[in-house]
């Protein structure tokens, strides 16, 4: 009686939050050991859920939606749209189709993401196993945002936070070849 109760406890959150099975996957996550990330964002006031990922040269994204069940589709700047079925538990979720499995697996304050790949007639086999872990923000709320501007005759703009809310800015530092951020161009373009 006491499962059975569980049962149905459980079924009626997830009919009053369709997201609940996927809500562990939310935030922004960093590879460990690599140069990756990706972010997971309810959208559409909660009626899509968005992964955008990018890992050195390769971008993609990701919109999960409701259609008949939870389903979603991928793009990426190769080119690819693959098509998946969504299948969620409460640490787990793994969007598959015939070809293609993503699996994402909270373990700890860790998640697993294991991407597997069935040429035509054959087993699936792996292609990319990494380790996630979420990206730390630290809050600026009670500090002054800084307008960051390079001219000689310009100084540093500073604003106060505002009472209700944080920055929501990361700031990722330039890299060689960056013309993002640089003295030439005052501060932003390439000019």
């Amino acid at each position: 009686m006491k499962y059975l109760l569980l049962m149905l406890v459980a079924l009626g959150i997830n009919a009053q939050d369709p997201w609940g099975g996927l809500q562990f996957l939310t935030g922004e996550w960093v590879g460990e050991g690599a140069d990756g990330a990706c972010s997971f964002t309810l959208d559409l006031e909660r009626k899509v859920m968005v992964r955008k990922s990018y890992a050195e040269s390769h971008k993609d994204l990701m919109v999960v939606y409701f259609e008949k069940g939870l389903k979603a589709i991928y793009f990426d700047n190769e080119d690819h749209v693959i098509h998946y079925t969504v299948e969620s538990s409460p640490d787990s979720v793994r969007f598959l189709n015939e070809q293609y499995r993503l699996t994402y697996r909270k373990e700890g304050e860790k998640l697993l993401l294991d991407f597997d790949i069935a040429p035509p007639g054959k087993p699936f086999s792996n292609y990319l196993h990494a380790v996630l872990r979420k990206k730390s923000r630290k809050s600026s709320r009670n500090r002054p945002f800084h307008s960051f501007q390079l001219s000689p005759m310009k100084l540093p703009t500073w604003y106060s936070p505002a009472a209700s809310q944080a920055s929501a800015s990361s700031f990722v530092p330039a890299r060689a070849g960056s013309v993002s951020m640089s003295h030439k161009t005052g501060g932003f373009g390439s000019g």
